[in-house]
């Protein structure tokens, strides 16, 4: 028998419908495509990270709440604003004990601590100091007769006028080696300080005039020569002390209204010399050292000379026609030589 060709059989269609029906139960891939086979090509790496990134959300959200409420960034973080290292204060304050200080702030404390010892002030002061160390660097000329000279020098020196010979004029010399000024320095202050060698000559009165070489570096005396580098023969600077009054009063008042009123009465009874005390001359020379270092061709480490030189004459009676002595350099006394302070800037 010839069968129709459009006739399906139930026998063979049964089984089909039966693996459809249990296939979409189980397996619902099995009724479609997959991605891969309706486009042909796998997930791209930028799609399966946002599908990554869409699955672990909520695991972010979840880790990140505690962070935010975490009690232990609060109190690490006041301190920090408040951090002492960073005031311009010197004086560091206590810290915390719980919070610790990082290298950086422990180095700029012990900078700042150490910067009043390790820098010095801007615009402050230094100070200069210096003794006579050597017999030929104090020194007195003098005229004798018309036009002799006599040159002297060593453990004592004389300052006033010579005793006879018509009391002719000591021309006194303290030479001070290595000055440690800059080439113009601006001075502040300047002082001498001697030691007399006796009391004796105290009641002798002295008038003097205060110079220093006008040079930039004063060269060594040598008293074994009378024919050059004398005190007398050196250029004086044009600033100087003008007849400082050298006078002794030990029993003055400073009261007005007492017979032994001074106008100056302490100073008067410092010059009643004492051969155990400094006199410091009290006169500041600053205007005379100023004059010397201000020089283009002064530096540092050069040498200056000062000179004390009698200015009283006949006409201011016979107390000053004679001299006072001080000491100039002997090894057993080295620390009464006579000494230069300087202040400058």
């Amino acid at each position: 028998m010839q069968r129709h060709p459009h006739h399906i059989s139930t026998k063979g269609l049964l089984p089909l419908l039966v693996f459809v029906y249990l296939c979409s139960l189980f397996a619902p891939s099995c009724t479609g495509p997959s991605t891969t086979e309706q486009t042909g090509k796998e997930p791209t790496q930028k799609e399966a990270i946002q599908k990554e990134t869409v699955q672990q959300e909520p695991t972010k959200e979840a880790t990140q709440e505690p962070t935010v409420s975490e009690p232990t960034k609060e109190p690490t973080q006041e301190p920090t604003a408040s951090e002492p290292t960073k005031e311009p204060s010197l004086e560091p304050q206590p810290k915390d004990a719980g919070t610790p200080e990082t290298q950086a702030e422990a180095t700029q404390e012990i900078v700042a601590e150490q910067a009043p010892e390790s820098t010095p002030q801007e615009g402050g002061t230094k100070t200069f100091s210096a003794k006579v160390t050597d017999a030929d660097d104090a020194v007195a000329s003098y005229l004798i007769g018309f036009s002799s000279w006599n040159y002297l020098g060593g453990a004592t020196v004389p300052v006033g006028r010579h005793f006879n010979n018509g009391n002719p004029s000591y021309h006194t010399a303290f030479r001070f080696k290595n000055v440690t000024i800059p080439q113009g320095a601006t001075i502040i202050s300047a002082y001498l300080s001697v030691y007399p060698t006796n009391e004796i000559d105290s009641n002798n009165r002295l008038i003097i005039n205060i110079y220093a070489e006008k040079a930039d570096n004063s060269v060594a005396y040598n008293p074994k020569d009378y024919t050059k580098n004398r005190p007398d023969q050196r250029l004086k600077t044009t600033a100087k002390i003008n007849k400082w009054v050298v006078r002794c009063r030990a029993d003055c008042s400073s009261d007005s209204t007492s017979p032994k009123y001074e106008y100056d009465c302490p100073q008067r009874k410092r010059d009643c010399w004492d051969r155990t005390v400094s006199y410091k001359v009290p006169k500041d020379l600053k205007a005379l050292i100023q004059e010397v270092v201000s020089q283009p061709g002064w530096a540092s480490g050069q040498a200056i000379s000062l000179f004390l030189i009698n200015a009283a004459s006949n006409t201011d009676g016979d107390k000053y026609k004679d001299s006072r002595s001080v000491v100039g350099y002997d090894a057993s006394k080295a620390d009464k030589a006579p000494q230069l302070v300087v202040e400058y800037k």
